[in-house]
């Protein structure tokens, strides 16, 4: 890192099954980042400690933040005075995971810093996110794999980002082969029409967040609104894969039809945490 520019990780925290997951494999990338931001965004008292514990576990690498006039009663609309207070400085670059990212793929934290920093005309990149609208829609054009109904490209088809039995699908065929090469089959892709595509998995320059306030509907401002303006169109990367669990709208399902699922992604988290203790 000898570019001077900080890479932090920051997350909109936090659910204590899925956080449990994802810190893990953060653990087994630690190389590629100097610090991973909680931003607290809760009010349940279990999830509030979760993240408190794993910032005592971990003091040099994990730091909790609360934002000023924080509201977590919000939801997702409280997350930009996060945002606005600790993710606006002109010498970092930023990765926010969603707490309910289930995997990252070998190499991803570093892949995704770099792939920023070469590109910086994008205002926005994008990870290759599995579980993901118009990702999906992408995996389903190129055959990665198949389901009885094609996703729409749009953020909030009502197939790729509302059928939960589409994201069951789609988990599973991941599941089948997490490392297999067609999951990276496409090198980029460009939202030249400043399509809205889910914010799960993004990264940008701290100075781009320090000349204008992220409005309180985050995901329009930074998918569609922000980049149109400055006429910079955001990017997905297609080498730096990782799975998002679930959208609201197939999170029931999952949980309680397909509870394997989730079980599958603490497995491996939890193998890639024991074989790189017993590396070090």
């Amino acid at each position: 890192m000898t570019d001077g520019m900080k890479r932090l990780v920051v997350t909109p925290a936090g659910r204590k099954r899925y956080l449990e997951i994802l810190v893990k494999h953060l653990e087994t990338q630690r190389d590629a980042f100097d610090t991973w931001i909680l931003l607290v965004n809760t009010s349940n008292v279990e999830d509030i400690w979760c993240c408190e514990r794993l910032a005592a576990r971990h003091p040099d690498w994990i730091e909790t933040r609360y934002a000023t006039g924080s509201n977590p009663g919000e939801g997702s609309f409280n997350i930009h005075r996060f945002l606005n207070e600790f993710c606006v400085d002109p010498e970092s670059v930023y990765l926010r995971l969603d707490d309910d990212i289930v995997y990252l793929g070998p190499g991803f934290v570093r892949e995704m810093f770099e792939f920023r920093l070469k590109n910086p005309h994008p205002f926005l990149v994008y990870s290759n996110i599995i579980n993901n609208a118009i990702i999906a829609w992408i995996h389903q054009k190129l055959g990665n794999f198949s389901y009885e109904h094609r996703s729409g490209y749009d953020c909030m088809d009502e197939i790729g980002w509302k059928d939960p039995r589409f994201a069951e699908s789609l988990h599973r065929a991941f599941l089948t082969d997490p490392v297999d090469p067609k999951w990276t089959s496409f090198q980029e892709w460009h939202a030249t029409d400043y399509e809205r595509v889910s914010i799960n998995a993004i990264s940008w320059f701290g100075k781009d967040l320090a000349i204008e306030p992220v409005d309180r509907d985050e995901e329009i401002w930074f998918a569609t609104w922000r980049p149109k303006v400055l006429e910079r169109p955001n990017v997905i990367c297609g080498t730096a894969v990782c799975v998002h669990f679930a959208f609201f709208t197939q999170r029931e399902y999952l949980e309680s039809q397909a509870p394997d699922i989730l079980e599958a992604y603490a497995k491996i988290a939890a193998t890639l945490a024991t074989a790189s203790n017993e590396s070090n």
